[in-house]
């Protein structure tokens, strides 16, 4: 069996499942394709929970591209990309069972919707699943038209999609844990542990999750998709901190440049080179760890909101955590959906975080070993 093969074969498989699972969740967004509902706030809860788009979407969209650079004959291909992939397939997996969860759980509630008497509700709440096989029920929901057939479609596809997702990244554990083991079946692959290669394979993957650190820190200070909050300074504390534009953005993308070099027959693809690598995965280390200490303190304390006419932090010193309990988020009445927005960005800033400081961490313990043994770079002149 040939790991690198089957890593290839995972990463292209899952591309468009996280293509479909983006555009599901996108979809969800305007029943009757229209905007209408989605601008008075009339969408199914679990439609705003964005399982497909930051689960079954960016959170396994991440792996896969690492995965597939574990199956290339370049800076991933080998025992070290392997182990890596071990980790990022994990991530992938959690991601894909996020989206499961609330794909059943928006199947299990069904479709928000206009009844008889005007109202809004969700009539198959306690139906447990049974409105889905009695289709003289749907009648219940007036508005939007076809809500049910809709909602049970797109969620039935989620549910699908996700199932396979958790497959692929399982099975890519398994294979990554058998590649480190065994190797990649690469032409190019040494027989050792090559320093060089292994920072490239760094630096590449911690691209990606730099920029993804900058995105996410940038639209937190917009929420509902409107400035006019950020212009009154309504904007929750932990965004104002930077975590992901100083901290997992420029404080691990400079590193990461530096790192790069140390991987290419050039001026730092050498003993020197990797000895200042240790020093520069140092600040990235430090960064992340800025960047995950802040998404933490974010979540922990809940966003700012307008609650009872008042801008305060209702959630901060709760006993109960709000994070679990949906059911006291209605406290927070502006800006809309904040809450789920919050929770969003925050945790992906939280879970790139954390791969951005092992990443880092990681670099340290590489730029030592190439420090003290070589790059494995034909034109490693051992300079010290």
């Amino acid at each position: 069996m040939c790991t690198g093969k089957c890593s290839l074969f995972i990463a292209i498989t899952l591309y468009p499942l996280v293509l479909l699972s983006i555009i599901c969740n996108i979809l969800l967004f305007f029943p009757e394709w229209t905007t209408k509902y989605v601008k008075e706030g009339q969408i199914t809860e679990e439609v705003k929970y964005m399982g497909g788009f930051i689960g079954g979407g960016v959170l396994v969209l991440i792996p896969a591209l690492y995965i597939h650079l574990t199956g290339e004959q370049g800076c991933c291909g080998n025992r070290f990309g392997m182990f890596f992939s071990i980790v990022f397939a994990a991530m992938g997996l959690a991601g894909a069972i996020y989206s499961f969860i609330v794909a059943l759980l928006g199947l299990s509630n069904g479709p928000l919707c206009k009844d008889k008497s005007g109202q809004w509700e969700t009539p198959f709440k306690e139906s447990n699943l049974t409105y889905m096989t009695k289709s003289d029920t749907w009648a219940h929901c007036k508005e939007p038209k076809n809500v049910v057939q809709f909602n049970m479609g797109l969620f039935i596809t989620l549910l699908v999609a996700s199932i396979l997702q958790g497959l692929l990244c399982a099975s890519q554990i398994i294979n990554g844990l058998v590649g480190c083991i065994c190797g990649t079946c690469s032409n190019k692959e040494p027989a050792n542990m090559c320093t060089g290669k292994c920072s490239l394979c760094i630096a590449v993957t911690l691209y990606p999750l730099a920029l993804i650190s900058i995105i996410c820190n940038i639209v937190l200070f917009f929420p509902d998709g409107d400035i006019k909050y950020a212009k009154d300074g309504h904007i929750t504390e932990e965004v104002k901190y930077m975590g992901g534009v100083i901290g997992g953005g420029i404080m691990v993308l400079l590193p990461a440049l530096h790192i790069h070099l140390t991987g290419k027959q050039g001026c730092c693809g050498n003993r020197c080179g990797m000895f200042l690598s240790i020093a520069f995965a140092a600040v990235g280390v430090v960064g992340a760890l800025y960047s995950f200490i802040v998404a933490v303190h974010g979540l922990h304390n809940g966003p700012l909101c307008k609650y009872l006419l008042i801008w305060s932090r209702p959630f901060k010193d709760s006993n109960t955590s709000y994070l679990g309990d949906s059911s006291i988020w209605w406290q927070c009445q502006e800006p809309e959906n904040i809450i789920q927005f919050n929770i969003g960005l925050f945790s992906t800033l939280l879970v790139t975080s954390g791969l951005q400081l092992i990443l880092c961490a990681t670099q340290m313990i590489n730029g030592l070993m190439g420090c003290l043994c070589g790059t494995c770079n034909k034109k490693d002149k051992d300079m010290i």
